[in-house]
């Protein structure tokens, strides 16, 4: 089985995404920030743009299930496009775009 949502950002929230991906950016919030897709069988996956240390910044995806993490991804370096991650044999993946 398989689970798909998208997450469409507005234009603006893109561009501040996009901006806080530039090293040493000065938009940077020093924080984690992250969207959530909810999936039909109760299933949450975090897409996350994190703060690091040198001033740049690092992506993951986190399945959650009823609050607890399952899974995640290897550290990324793009926020944008396609997630999935597999748990007991069911692929769930968000698509991370801008809204046009």
């Amino acid at each position: 089985m398989k689970y798909v949502r998208e997450i469409k950002l507005s234009k603006e929230k893109s561009a501040f995404y996009r901006e806080a991906m530039k090293k040493n950016s000065k938009n940077w919030p020093s924080e984690t920030l992250s969207e959530t897709a909810v999936f039909d069988n109760g299933y949450e996956m975090d897409i996350k743009l994190c703060f690091a240390d040198d001033g740049g910044y690092w992506t993951e995806t986190v399945l959650f299930w009823n609050g607890s993490e399952v899974c995640c991804t290897e550290p990324c370096d793009d926020f944008f496009g396609e997630w999935e991650l597999e748990c007991d044999g069911t692929i769930y993946s968000v698509i991370m775009e801008e809204s046009v």
